[in-house]
């Protein structure tokens, strides 16, 4: 009976350590917009980098895609960037909804890479 309860909570605790919080999923995104900004959100091809973030949205969390191991998340992002252009940078500023995949590296980080908008 012991084994049985030890091995139902086990499932549960794994189960539960598996899905991003809306915290781990807000940093990772935030993480990877301050690395750069997807080009359609600079408005040009050269990209851009945020220089600050006003807010994270989480909109949607998928299920956790096997295949590949990471969680399709939609989001909406609110800040201030520059965007390169052959001549420098130009100051823009994003209201922007997209999807990023969020997963955990081999270090057990949360992380996000962007995956294109919905």
């Amino acid at each position: 009976m012991k084994s049985k309860i030890l091995f139902i909570v086990f499932i549960l605790l794994s189960l539960c350590a598996c899905k991003p919080s809306n915290s781990a999923i807000t940093t990772a995104v935030s993480e990877n917009i301050m690395e750069g900004i997807p080009d359609s959100w600079a408005g040009t091809l050269l990209g851009g980098r945020a220089t600050n973030i006003e807010s994270i949205t989480v909109l949607q969390v998928g299920k956790c895609n096997k295949d590949y191991d990471y969680y399709p998340v939609k989001v909406r992002c609110v800040g201030n960037g520059e965007a390169n252009t052959f001549f420098g940078t130009n100051p823009i500023s994003f209201d922007k909804e997209g999807e990023f995949h969020v997963y955990k590296d081999d270090y057990g980080k949360w992380k996000a890479s962007y995956a294109g908008v919905f």
